[in-house]
């Protein structure tokens, strides 16, 4: 079986929930391999924290939500957390 080409999913495209759900869906299906990094994965985090919050949410539910949003989708994509790519030479 070939390997999935795979592409990074930054945060602007993550932030949406209904752009988020599409593009993780046609993951799931084998349409390519999703990539992020813990940057990427932190700024989701704390979008969605505040939507959260601002829907009304105390601080403690809405960071939970942020937390279970980002586990969920490192556990269904196991590979797809990238390290070890900051690089010093900037």
């Amino acid at each position: 079986m070939p390997s999935l080409q795979p592409v990074v999913l930054d945060a602007c495209v993550l932030i949406p929930s209904r752009l988020r759900d599409f593009l993780l869906s046609l993951a799931a299906e084998g349409v390519y391999r999703p990539i992020w990094n813990t940057v990427i994965m932190a700024e989701l985090e704390y979008h969605e924290r505040e939507r959260h919050h601002n829907f009304g949410l105390p601080d403690t539910d809405a960071d939970q939500i942020a937390r279970n949003l980002t586990a969920q989708m490192n556990a269904a994509f196991n590979d797809s957390l990238t390290e070890g790519w900051e690089d010093d030479a900037f």
